[in-house]
């Protein structure tokens, strides 16, 4: 999960402490159950046709 790939980053790269890791990624679930926030993202799909 999301712990796996930025653990590393937080630890090493910010100094941050594993209890500080685990409060945030704890909100960061919290917030994303929470179905009163609706989050858009534009996306562009571009698709083409090689010519004959």
């Amino acid at each position: 999960g999301m712990e796996a790939i930025s653990s590393a980053v937080y630890t090493r790269a910010l100094g941050w402490s594993k209890e500080d890791i685990d409060d945030l990624f704890a909100q960061a679930r919290a917030e994303m159950r929470d179905t009163s926030i609706h989050a858009y993202w534009p996306i562009f799909v571009v698709y083409g046709q090689k010519p004959q």
